[in-house]
């Protein structure tokens, strides 16, 4: 009974937790339409890829509205980011391996679209992103925004000796870029191996428009600063379980018994991976967690000498929860987080001794695998630290799947790092 309210409980916390409206973060930004700067508060979203529309308010009382690539000729939010909207070639060639073509020229596809400002000067650097793709542009003073191409292809090469008609695939570059940026942005401290070195990456591009721009006094008015987030937690964790355990589908039955509703404690950690989007709203984690259970229990058994059957369960495990967290950040001290997990669950010298009225053995069951469940958590989490969460676990089959093992458990967790 104790199980069930309290899988009640967390169902109806889960659905409210669901309907929940988060607070949303709004942040001072501006926009550009039409050569007119507006002022506002513009919607963190934490851009991993190119936007194409975006949320924002006047004041912090106003209604929520909406602008796009259409209409905006820039936004930003203040000291994070900056957008600007423009109409580009884009290279839309396939980076998925299995899939590239022969062609070493790019598929250029005119867009209009937001384009995140890396860096703005003499030269100025941008970016597009998608799921799928990343490509960089640039534009000298005022000049047209142009791609800087960087293109994998296929190549067949002739295997030796050259005349077996035999050839295989091999994957070639197109660093178009690094000639472009030669050719067109550098100066007395730039020199070809600079160009040759270049990644296509952010940081590598950001760096040599850095340097052209500082030289020779040319002006650097802006360059993206990377937050330094912490990206890795170090969560101890406590609590406990309530647990429901029952022996059921033995051989002919007359060892099938319900052990009832117990608890026990459970201590661990937790290593929690925060992913580099969404404003740290999503992460992954890594549980272990050590929890020990006892109980025993009686049953009237006409098949048994003395007809009673006695039982005692003895069940040591680590718990390996490998899982997915959603936090949603009501105030600056205040969260809420979601969580699902895959459970892997090692144990030995578990075991279940069935004894007759008169004390003595007549059987055992033993351990034999690695069972897995899933569980699933709703809990808040106040001043970043102190972490208060409830949870259910599907059914579990212990012991040679001969023992069913469900439960709940209220956990607390205290962040070190």
């Amino acid at each position: 009974m104790f199980s069930i309210m309290k899988f009640r409980l967390l169902s109806l916390l889960l659905f409210s937790f669901l309907l929940t409206k988060a607070q949303t973060s709004f942040k001072p930004g501006y926009f550009i339409s039409n050569g007119k700067k507006t002022e506002c508060l513009i919607k963190d979203e934490d851009w991993k890829n190119s936007p194409r529309e975006f949320q924002y308010k006047l004041t912090e009382d106003n209604e929520v509205l909406m602008r796009g690539v259409y209409n905006t000729n820039e936004f930003g939010i203040n000291n994070k980011l900056k957008f600007k909207s423009a109409t580009v070639n884009i290279d839309t060639s396939t980076e998925v391996t299995n899939r590239l073509d022969y062609n070493k020229e790019p598929k250029f596809k005119k867009e209009l679209v937001f384009l995140r400002i890396l860096v703005t000067g003499k030269a100025s650097l941008y970016v597009y992103s998608t799921n799928s793709l990343t490509r960089f542009f640039y534009q000298k003073e005022e000049s047209e925004i142009k791609p800087l191409i960087y293109k994998k292809y296929k190549v067949s090469v002739s295997d030796s000796p050259p005349n077996n008609n035999k050839s295989k695939l091999k994957i070639a570059e197109n660093h178009a870029y690094k000639q472009t940026l030669y050719n067109t942005l550098n100066c007395e401290n730039q020199t070809i191996k600079d160009a040759e070195r270049l990644q296509y990456s952010s940081k590598d591009l950001k760096d040599y428009f850095v340097v052209y721009n500082n030289c020779n006094d040319h002006n650097l008015s802006y360059q993206e600063i990377n937050e330094k987030k912490k990206s890795i937690h170090l969560i101890l964790k406590t609590g406990i379980n309530f647990n429901n355990v029952k022996v059921t589908n033995t051989v002919n039955g007359d060892r099938n018994i319900d052990f009832g509703s117990g608890s026990d404690f459970r201590f661990g950690f937790e290593a929690e991976l925060l992913l580099p989007f969404k404003n740290n709203k999503w992460s992954v984690f890594l549980e272990p967690t050590f929890h020990s259970y006892t109980n025993s229990a009686s049953r009237f058994e006409p098949n048994v000498i003395g007809e009673t059957l006695n039982a005692e369960i003895t069940y040591q495990s680590i718990e390996l929860p490998i899982g997915v967290r959603h936090t949603i950040f009501l105030t600056s001290k205040v969260q809420l987080f979601l969580n699902a997990a895959f459970v892997f669950d090692f144990s030995r010298d578990n075991i279940v001794t069935f004894t007759r009225k008169d004390g003595s053995l007549l059987s055992e069951i033993k351990n034999t695998e690695i069972p897995t469940n899933l569980f699933f958590g709703v809990g808040t989490r106040v001043f970043d630290r102190l972490s208060l969460e409830a949870r259910v676990y599907s059914r579990r089959g212990i012991l040679g799947n001969f023992v069913n093992y469900s439960n709940t458990a209220i956990v607390v967790g205290f962040r070190v790092l």
